[in-house]
Formats: C-alpha cells, sequence, structure tokens
C-alpha cells in the first residue's frame, strides 16, 4: 500500500476527506520526528515500539576495492514488534 492508498482508506474510515487524513499524518509523523530527534521511544499499544538506535562508527572493507572505509556513527529507528501483534501476524495463511 502506497502513501496515496493508505491517505484514501484512512480518510473513507474517518468519515473525512483525503486532505483532511493527509493534514494528520502530517502533524502524526511531525510529532513523531521530534520524539525520535529527542531520543524518545513511541510504543502503540498492541502494535509496537518505534525507538531510536545509536549504531557506533565502524570500519567496512569495500569488496572490489579491498580499501578499508570508516562509515560514521548514526542513529537509526528499530521496530519491535508486541506479542499481541506477532500472534495476530503468524494467524495471517501466504
Amino acid at each position: 500500500m502506497n502513501n496515496k492508498d493508505f491517505l484514501k482508506e484512512l480518510a473513507q474510515r474517518l468519515s473525512i476527506t483525503q486532505k483532511e487524513a493527509n493534514n494528520y499524518l502530517a502533524h502524526l509523523t511531525d510529532c513523531m520526528t521530534e520524539c525520535f530527534v529527542n531520543g524518545n521511544a513511541i510504543t502503540f499499544a498492541k502494535l509496537g515500539t518505534i525507538a531510536p538506535h545509536k549504531k557506533a562508527a565502524r570500519t567496512t572493507r569495500l569488496p572490489n576495492a579491498q580499501e578499508e572505509i570508516t562509515t560514521p556513527a548514526k542513529t537509526v529507528l528499530s521496530f519491535k514488534t508486541s506479542a499481541s501483534y506477532k500472534e495476530k501476524l503468524n494467524r495471517i495463511k501466504p
């Protein structure tokens, strides 16, 4: 599902326009970004937790040139699924 499809579905479920749904999503992502920048995790009940995670700088090797380069430290987001959500996903048949 892409962003446009998601906004359409959200608007339909909330009985609002797609423009309003887009505004809600923009505010949500702004709020989430602010939390992550401040180092805070966000937990969604029955879904899981999204948290910023710091990765240390490391040395890597380019496979073709066999040259060592330093990969800088960075912050990434990690997602840990809740137990109840894992259960729901495991019941889905392919």
